[in-house]
This record gives structure tokens, sequence and C-alpha cells, in this order.
């Protein structure tokens, strides 16, 4: 009977004495499944429990037998409750979770302690009735532990709640993290932890075994999303242990310099440039350091962030370089030797700074406002271009605190304040003044559970619905709905017009930063704004005009000219009014194929995007026998610093072609689409519009749409408050087809949105297995050719 790390450590240094052993009773921790796997495979006569439970439970609530495992395990289940004891898998509201969905543990039955001495509001947080309307009477222990419920009934353990740390807007669960650095043959022990805002590791390495902090995230880099790779890698003897037998985690180290980085020795910046680059990649990767030789992708860099970098490289030394340069020169010491063998220092073309305007007159729109602006006069008000977005709020909620940080945001970002007006020289925007922006609120704690629950989505459906007004302001409207003692709703839809999703991030990082200096009885953290969306507005209309806007839209002429929209079969007749209704599917890549695919990418020099929407291309040029597509992809057309932590309307989606004349292979695809890619990226900032002019097309340059969310999900972080996001009840598609790939914890994530006027749910569910047969292909055999992968 021992705890879990002393296990560990005998299993692996003394299994080959264990033989007369016939049962080992564990717990205390996370089991290792590679401790595990060596008892069943080299003790074949021992009996292995793993044992779960706090102290408030009696001691252990729930086992599982490891030794009647079928096959190896990736990580140990901590199994299903014992006899008199009962185990749950809760949401943050105490409902009841399907199998695989994560959720909190409670635990029930006869082992159930009473509460806390002398700790009443301890034990009330703590100790709550049964979730069964029928045995309110009885307690339940909530356990602070992450799991979810296995397809075979086992109960898996995910890590502490309070033990999940947000690393650049990611939740992380440590435990994962440590699980796959497990899974390493030369590693005997780990531990991760977050220090500073960056994850370090912690290794004991097997006696008579060589490991570097390098190897180790070379092979976790094949394993993990980018986010979720430690920063620094720390090797240690043993790892030091409390009286009880478990890792003292306040004991561990700090990791030195030479623990950073992604290459197997440490090589400084060495000259001006250097430095410099090496400044711009630390800040943009959010690392404490980086090796001149260590590859910009592989420490966790993609797309976005490489549009971000070069635009600081280019502000840095004053230059216009394009996006493919990053691609060409991934190191800083070859974009370093680039830079300087540049003709040109003077760095003419290269953008000019944003600054603040004159705000006395009527102040222009940027193009995209003029845009949505011109579609909003077609049908006045109508909420196709909402954005909502919901919350439910469960806790000591400051509701004074919270409505003060909202009005701080609103009153900080003109853009929030904006209304619209048009005369004869143009569209043209005002900001309202300064003011107290009131929640609107609905007290429903008088009403029956039923009642509640209806009215809460009626409000939540007209919040959906509401129809703005652009000429008057302002565009947002927000409901704070209360449901019980500590449990809310918060509501907030804004129109696009002033707003996008990489500003609803930037919302959600002050209004956690405001919220928690508020409720503390402190001032505004937030430093002020330097330039606003205006300022943008002009300096938008003043540089993308006259020669530079005619060479970006000779690129797009240039581009698109023989390239059109699919013609894609459909179920039914394209109406002459599309009517926007539509139905969104999901599916998920297996994490072996997700490791694939993100292998793939790196082999053949393309990025996880660039794969994903290739196999997109072939999709549709199957379904319309096409071979040169069209698919729109939204940027986030902050291509300047000085807009990153603005809110406003940024984004646009670009045409992205795939050029599939020739039957050619998999890899060759592949840099067809590199390159149309990292082209389409440089002229981003083109309106949509004006490159349909250029091209006389009379109707969509796309029907289609292509996402891959890789900006760092931001969420609202409240002290003392559980927050959990409410998704809108929007059964919309604004085009034929939309997938959208995300990827967490290892794994993709697909949604497919398609149109009802178009498809029926049986055609979308085959083309969705479709999209991964592709997938799988391109992972099978990148050098067969695309008439090769037998689907459709």
């Amino acid at each position: 009977f021992l705890t879990t790390a002393l296990f560990h450590q005998l299993i692996d240094e003394r299994i080959d004495d264990l033989h007369h052993v016939k049962q080992f009773i564990i717990g205390g921790e996370a089991m290792s499944a590679l401790q595990a796997n060596k008892v069943v495979a080299q003790l074949p006569d021992c009996r292995l429990t793993n044992l779960y439970g706090p102290a408030e439970g009696s001691i252990y609530a729930t086992a599982f037998q490891v030794h009647e495992a079928k096959r190896p395990l990736q990580s140990v289940p901590i199994g299903n409750a014992v006899a008199s004891a009962e185990a749950y898998v809760l949401d943050a509201h105490q409902q009841l979770l399907p199998v695989g969905v994560p959720g909190e543990l409670y635990i029930g039955g006869d082992g159930v302690a009473l509460g806390y001495l002398n700790q009443p509001d301890l034990t009330a947080e703590r100790f709550l009735p049964h979730f069964d309307r029928a045995r309110q009477a009885e307690r339940l222990y909530r356990t602070g532990d992450a799991v979810r419920r296995l397809p075979d009934g086992n109960i898996e353990f995910l890590g502490r709640l309070d033990h999940q740390v947000k690393i650049r807007g990611f939740r992380i669960e440590l435990s994962e993290i440590e699980s796959v650095i497990a899974q390493h043959d030369s590693v005997l022990e780990r531990i991760v932890i977050a220090r500073e805002g960056r994850l370090v590791a912690y290794v004991v390495t097997v006696p008579g075994t060589s490991l570097t902090g390098a190897e180790l995230r070379t092979a976790l880099k094949s394993k993990l999303p980018g986010y979720m790779v430690p920063s620094a890698f720390v090797l240690l003897d043993a790892l030091p242990l409390t009286q009880n037998g478990k890792v003292d985690r306040r004991a561990l180290p700090e990791p030195d310099n030479f623990s950073f980085g992604g290459t197997e020795e440490y090589t400084a910046p060495r000259t001006a440039a250097e430095r410099k680059l090496a400044a711009i990649w630390q800040d943009v990767l959010d690392l404490e350091q980086v090796s001149v030789f260590d590859s910009f992708f592989e420490l966790g860099g993609h797309s976005l962030l490489a549009t971000q970098a070069i635009s600081r490289v280019n502000e840095a030394f004053h230059l216009q370089l394009p996006l493919r340069a990053l691609f060409e020169a991934q190191s800083v010491a070859a974009l370093a030797e680039a830079i300087e063998s540049i003709a040109d220092e003077k760095g003419e073309g290269a953008m000019p700074p944003i600054v603040p305007i004159d705000r006395s007159g009527k102040l222009i729109c940027s193009f995209n406002q003029e845009r949505v602006w011109m579609l909003d006069r077609m049908d006045p008000g109508t909420p196709a271009y909402n954005i909502p977005s919901a919350m439910r709020l469960t806790g000591k909620l400051d509701v004074g605190a919270l409505e003060r940080s909202f009005n701080e945001i609103v009153n900080r970002h003109e853009s929030l304040r904006t209304a619209f007006g048009e005369e004869e020289t143009g569209v043209f925007q005002r900001v309202i003044p300064s003011r107290w922006w009131p929640f609107v609120r609905h007290d429903l704690r008088e009403l029956p559970a039923e009642q509640r629950e209806a009215e809460v989505k009626r409000l939540l459906s007209l919040e959906v619905e509401t129809n703005f007004d652009l000429t008057v302001g302002p565009m947002f409207s927000t409901i704070l709905i209360q449901l019980g003692e500590e449990d809310y709703i918060w509501s907030l839809t804004i129109h696009h017009i002033i707003t996008d999703g990489w500003s609803m991030g930037v919302f959600s990082n002050e209004m956690s930063a405001l919220y928690e200096a508020f409720t503390a009885g402190k001032s505004s953290p937030l430093p002020e704004l330097p330039v606003q969306f205006a300022d943008y507005s002009a300096w938008q209309r003043n540089w993308l005009q006259g020669e530079v806007l005619a060479r970006k839209l000779d690129y797009w002429v240039d581009q698109l000219k023989q390239s059109e929209a699919p013609q894609i079969r459909t179920d039914f007749p394209r109406p002459e009014q599309m009517s926007k209704r539509g139905k969104t599917i999901q599916f998920d890549l297996s994490a072996e194929l997700t490791e694939r695919l993100n292998d793939l990418s790196a082999q053949l020099g393309v990025t996880l995007y660039m794969t994903l929407i290739s196999a997109y291309h072939l999709l549709l040029s199957r379904l319309s026998g096409q071979d040169d597509i069209l698919v729109g992809s939204p940027v986030a057309n902050r291509y300047r610093k000085e807009t990153e932590e603005m809110i406003g309307y940024f984004i646009g989606n670009v045409p992205m072609r795939g050029d599939l004349s020739g039957d050619p292979t998999v890899s060759e695809l592949f840099q067809r689409v590199r390159t149309s890619t990292l082209g389409a990226y440089e002229h981003q900032m083109v309106p949509q519009y004006l490159i349909s002019n250029a091209l006389e097309r009379k109707t969509a340059l796309y029907n289609a749409l292509f996402i891959l969310q890789n900006m760092p999900i931001s969420e609202i972080s409240l002290p003392g408050v559980t927050t959990s996001m409410i998704e809108p009840d929007m059964d919309v598609s604004k085009f034929d087809m939309t997938i959208t790939m995300i990827e967490m914890e290892g794994r993709l994530q697909g949604y497919l949105e398609f149109s009802t006027d178009l498809f029926l749910l049986s055609t979308a569910e085959r083309l969705m297995g479709h999209y991964q047969e592709i997938l799988l292909a391109f992972a099978e055999d990148p050098t067969q050719r695309i008439s090769q992968i037998r689907v459709l």
C-alpha cells in the first residue's frame, strides 16, 4: 500500500525484485500509465488497484483494477465508485454530463463527511445538496477534480481544476502535458507547472539514459499543440518530496537561462539585427528567449503570428518585407542575413505609422465599415451582422464592478461608441460622447424553474435578433438576467460594423483585468490607447490608394482572372434570393491523424492551415468538376502593431485559390496552395468589393468558406465566479458551405455549416466524411496524384 510517487519510484528502480508481491494498492496522486503497464507486463500474477478519493469522502471513493485492462493504457482511469460510495460527473450547474464531456467530480454515499469543523462558509461551498430533487437531503462533496466518463463506464482523471492554467489565452490542463512526457522511454518522473505565465517541465530521466531538453521538446511538438509545449525543461536527479511522499511543488527550482529555447544549445544573438529580431520573436511567441537558430514555426508560430512578426520586423527595420520572407528564412540568423543583404535600407514603400487625426470634422469610414453600411441600407436593421454572446456567471458576482468594467471599455474604445451617416462625399462615422451605459436587468428569481428557463430562452432570442439603427447607435445591446442569489446570465450582442473575433478577445482580456482591479478597490490598470479606430480608418484610406492600391489590385486580377466560385452540385435548385438558413454538424479527427497532418505539414514546409484548405479545395473540385477553385477565408487584417489592442472591424475574407489543374501530386498541390496563400496574406488589405469591381464580376467571388481558428480563445475570468459560455441559438449559413477547424488538446475538431436552402442533412454528413477521407489520404501518401484519391 503505497503513495503514487513512491510506487512510481519502486517500479522503475526495483521491479525485478517484486515478483513475490501479490497486490499493490496505490493512491494519493495520478498514476502514470508507463509504470502501470510495466506492472501488468512484468508482474502478471500481481493485482494492481488504483484508488481515488479525498479525506472528505472517508479516504477512498473509486477504484480501478489496472491488471484487468485488455490492452496497454494511455492513461490510468480512477474507475468507478466503491461500495457505499457514489461518483458523478457534473457541469458548473450540477447537471449530469454525457460520456466523454469533461466536468467536475462529485462524490456521495455513506462516507461523505458532514462538513468542515467551524468553517460554515467553506462547508456550504464544497458540500452541496444532491442534484436529484428526490434526494436533496443527502450531501455531495464537490472535489475540485476535472474528470470525464469513458465509454466503458470508468472515470478518467484529468487533473485538478485549480491546476488548470491559462497561457497566452489558452486554458491548459497540466496533467495532459505530464501524461505525454511520461510516454518517453527515457523519462522516469515528470511534473509540469506554470511560472510567470510560462510552462516549465521538471524531468527525472531513467538511470543510464541521456536525454536533453531539446530532444524532449522535439518529441512533444509532434504530440501536442504548440501552446502546450513547455517553454523550459529542467532535468533533475529526483523530484523533491514532502514528508508524506508527495511531490513538493514549492521546492522545485527556478529554470535557468539554458532551460529555455528550442535548439539543443542556446545561441545568443550576435549582431544588432539578430538582437532586434530575437526580441520581436520573444514578444510575438511569448517566449523567455530564442536561440538564433530556432525555427519560428517549430517554436509554435503559424500564419497569424507570422503576419504579426513581419509587421514588427518591417517597422523595426523600415522595410516592407513580404510574409514569404519568414517562410523562406525561418530562423533569426537566416532572416537577419536576408535583411542585411537588402540594398534598399531606406525602406521605400514601407507603411507609414498610424497617428491621431483631427476630430473636429466628420470622420471617414474604413473600407469594411463602408461595405457593411451599404449592405445595411439594402435591408435596414437586419440582424444578419449581429455578433451575439452570452455566458453564465455562477458565484459571488459583484454586479457593480461588472457594469463599471463594461462602461470603462465602451468609453475607452471609440469604435464601440460609433454611429454612421452618409452624404454626397461618402459614408462617415461620428463618435458618441462618453457616458454611463447601464445594463438592462431582468430578475427571474421568483419564476418557477420551467417558466424561468423559457423566459431566458425568449430574452436571449430577442437579443440575437436585435435591430440596430446604424445612424443612431449604440451598436450594442447588453442584458443581465438573475436566476438565483449567485446565478446570472450576461448577454452582449454587438453589430459587426464595430467589432470582430479578435476584438472580442481584446474585450475579454480587458473585462478580466478591470473586474479584478475594481473588486479589489483599485483603479483601471489599462494604459491609454495611443490611437483609435477612426485614426486607423483615416490611415487606411490615405495609404491604400493611388499606386499602392493599383499594384495590389493588379496582383488579384492576375491571380483570379481564370478562377471562379465552385458551382457545386446541390440537393435543391439555388433560389434567386438565399434565405441564409442553415445548420451546423460537428466532426472530430483522431489525435493520431491530427499528429500525422502536423508532421506532414512540417515535412513539406507548409502550415497546417495550408494542408487543411488543400483538402477543402479537392473536395469542392470533386463536387463541381472544376480544377481552379476559389474559397473565402478570414484574415485578421491587423498588419500594424498599433491595431493589436484595438476593438474594431478589421477582419476580412480573402479569396484563397486552389489550382488543381494537371493532376498534381499531393505534395505539388501543397506547394501551389502555399504560394497562393502567402500571396493572399501579403495583399489581404484590399477590400473584397474592390477586387470584384476590378475583375468586373457580377457574382460573388466564392460561395464556400474555410476557417482555421488559431487565434487564442480568450475567456472572461472573474475572481470568485465560474463562467461558462452559452452557445447562441443561430441556425444561419451565410455561404453554401463553411468548414471551421479548431485544434484543441492535440486533436482537430471540425464544424461543417451548410445552407438548408441547398443541402439535405444526409448530404452534409456525407461531405463531412469525404473531407476526412481526403485528409487521411493526404497523410498516407503525399506522393500520390490527386486523381488517385478515391472519394466522391
